[in-house]
């Protein structure tokens, strides 16, 4: 029943853990390719985790099976963690009820960095120290100058009147 034989353990560009399950191995590029589990066109699994991630721990996630192009399932994931490493994944199972019957499996220790390949592709910038921070309804109200929220404001912010907030950048210190 279940076509999912390879598994993979990653962070996508560091903000987030990813679970993917596949038919058959792929490179880490692929997995990270994976991640739009209903556009990827195979039979996948793909599953958000938590950061916090411990051995000897059980958690029920949202999970995306595709068993087929076009034939998803929005499912919980049972997920039994033996044991978890940042740089190697989990070792343990997974299981899920679908519709047709249970889809159940282990999980082997594998680590991607899905779209992280050193192009930092999703990343919009870098390298930038913000200056100010400033919100405008009637007047300009600076709420943050250096690095710091600035303690007295030159005017009350209203809650619910429409603002325009503006950032103030340079480039990022050297040395």
């Amino acid at each position: 029943m279940t076509p999912f034989t390879t598994q993979v353990t990653g962070a996508h560009c560091n903000r987030s853990r990813w679970l993917v399950l596949s038919s058959g191995d792929a490179t880490c590029t692929e997995y990270s390719d994976m991640l739009n589990a209903e556009a990827a066109g195979v039979p996948v699994v793909v599953a958000p985790l938590p950061f916090d991630l411990a051995d000897g721990t059980s958690l029920l996630v949202p999970a995306t099976i595709c068993l087929s192009a076009g034939l998803c399932e929005h499912r919980e994931m049972r997920v039994d963690v033996d044991s978890y490493d940042d740089a190697v994944g989990i070792t343990g199972a997974w299981s899920s009820e679908l519709e047709n019957g249970t889809a159940a499996g282990p999980i082997q220790p594998r680590w991607c960095d899905f779209g992280d390949d050193g192009a930092q592709q999703d990343q919009l910038a870098s390298d930038i120290d913000m200056r100010q921070i400033a919100l405008y309804q009637a007047v300009k109200v600076p709420v943050m100058e250096n690095g710091a929220a600035v303690v007295s404001l030159n005017a009350p912010i209203v809650q619910g009147r429409p603002s325009r907030v503006r950032v103030l950048s340079s480039r990022g210190r050297t040395g």
